[in-house]
């Protein structure tokens, strides 16, 4: 990724970054998941040492919907999938954050995934985030994301406007699937002006003519990650 124009019209050429996304088939198990993304990053950076960010999907340590009604729509708030993200959820930093901190060390890269966070101090029965984390290679989490935006309600919103760190000297926000439909955060992020938007997603298809539309609106490259395959639906009773 580079671009030879900067925010003001001014010729010259910034810095490349080498990005890599990612498409995930998630287990039900987020243990099988940190497996898979551990072999990930290792094919990944063995095909391409150079690579310098790697892109995991929304909450890509498990599924998205669970239990009997999963998937009838997106404002569904399921007492399944409510139970299930409360169980899989974790602290931040916590047990993912110090597994991807550690492959992050070794293959000396940068990553970012979605995550379901369990918030230091909430009262029992809490509904847990839809967070995302920017993990540096020396293993630190250098940003962290709650989504504004919710499309079901499985989730607490946050109130965070633009969550902005700087990649080997470029400037990136990261964005959660439907928060990208929030105005306020949109106009939040094109003020903090980045030059690259990580975009990490839980949907049934990418809309490529809204990416591009985005990615105009913040002046800005957009790097999607979704996940592939579907999860297995629910036994009739």
């Amino acid at each position: 990724m580079s671009t030879p124009r900067s925010r003001h019209g001014q010729t010259g050429r910034v810095q490349s970054l080498v990005v890599a996304t990612t498409a995930m088939h998630c287990d039900e198990n987020p243990e099988a998941n940190r497996r898979r993304m551990a072999s990930l990053v290792r094919a990944i950076k063995a095909e391409s040492p150079e690579t310098r960010l790697i892109l995991f999907g929304e909450l890509c340590l498990g599924w998205f919907w669970h239990g009997e009604r999963r998937g009838r729509s997106y404002g569904d708030d399921t007492v399944e999938s409510l139970d299930y993200h409360q169980r899989i959820a974790e602290p931040i930093p916590g047990p993912t954050t110090e597994f991807v901190g550690r492959l992050a060390q070794e293959h000396d890269v940068y990553i970012a995934f979605g995550i379901g966070e369990r918030a230091d101090g909430a009262p029992p029965g809490s509904k847990p985030y839809n967070a995302m984390v920017l993990v540096d290679p020396a293993g630190s989490v250098v940003a962290k994301r709650r989504q504004l935006r919710l499309a079901c309600g499985m989730f607490q919103p946050s109130n965070e406007l633009a969550t902005v760190a700087n990649v080997d000297g470029v400037r990136v926000a990261l964005l959660i699937c439907s928060d990208a439909q929030s105005a306020s955060l949109r106009r939040s992020i094109r003020r903090a002006r980045p030059l690259l938007v990580l975009h990490a997603l839980a949907a049934p298809q990418k809309d490529a003519l809204f990416t591009r539309a985005i990615a105009a609106l913040f002046g800005a490259w957009v790097v999607t990650s979704n996940r592939i395959g579907g999860e297995p639906e629910p036994e009739t009773r």
